[in-house]
């Protein structure tokens, strides 16, 4: 049972190289108007009363550079800084076997995500534990097609209205997103997200919606859009 009041912990992976920015640096520490790319969702998750603690997981060879960050900007809530591993799924699980056994809600949001909100955390949260598991999104708006191996088109989907871009953070009860990664483990199985693995134990999430803003920063045009966002933002 859960409390009135769950403790709710982020795992937050961030361990990514960032090869396609095409810059010789890990991408969560990449500079975004002069603060670490990682930093802005951290400073999101500290300022959330919804929030107890935060698991951070990087690049083993980056984890002294994460305490510094950590200590300028004052992140108390980060209680624990993992080496990741090989790939995110990877990470993930070396972030959830350092939980607290007082938690009850994991979330598991994307250090290359900077534009989260902290109304964005509290739906995710208050979705997760009514539902167990839940993630945030976006509806399709543009024409599906699926096409062959040699790129022509095959077909056109035509109720798009079911297709949604999934983002995170994404929420679960504790001991199902853990059960999900163990399983996932045991069976050698790779997913693209944390909620297929948590379908893969029979479980559906509940999706909400996400924030447009709410993007990931993969390519040099989204560094683009990102200082747009930013721009906008300002007072």
């Amino acid at each position: 049972m859960l409390r009135p009041d769950p403790y709710v912990t982020v795992v937050v992976p961030a361990a990514g190289k960032g090869k396609r920015l095409d810059y010789q640096l890990n991408k969560p520490f990449f500079l975004l108007e002069g603060k670490p790319l990682l930093t802005y969702s951290l400073l999101t998750l500290e300022a959330s009363s919804f929030i107890d603690d935060i698991i951070l997981v990087v690049e083993e060879s980056r984890i002294s550079e994460a305490r510094r960050l950590v200590r300028k900007y004052r992140i108390s809530k980060v209680k624990e800084i993992v080496a990741g591993g090989k790939s995110r799924q990877d990470s993930v699980a070396l972030g959830l076997k350092r939980i607290n056994s007082l938690c009850d809600l994991i979330l598991i949001h994307d250090g290359a995500r900077p534009f989260l909100t902290k109304g964005l955390i509290r739906r995710i949260t208050l979705a997760a534990k009514r539902y167990k598991a839940a993630v945030v999104g976006l509806p399709i708006s543009d024409t599906i097609k699926e096409v062959r191996g040699s790129f022509f088109i095959k077909s056109t989907i035509k109720n798009r209205g079911s297709f949604w871009r999934v983002q995170t953070p994404q929420g679960f009860r504790a001991s199902i997103i853990q059960k999900a990664y163990f399983r996932a483990k045991k069976d050698h199985f790779l997913g693209t997200d944390s909620a297929s693995l948590v379908e893969r134990i029979g479980i559906s999430a509940k999706i909400i919606k996400g924030d447009p803003c709410n993007i990931k920063i993969t390519t040099k045009n989204d560094l683009l859009l990102a200082r747009a966002i930013l721009k906008m933002r300002q007072p």
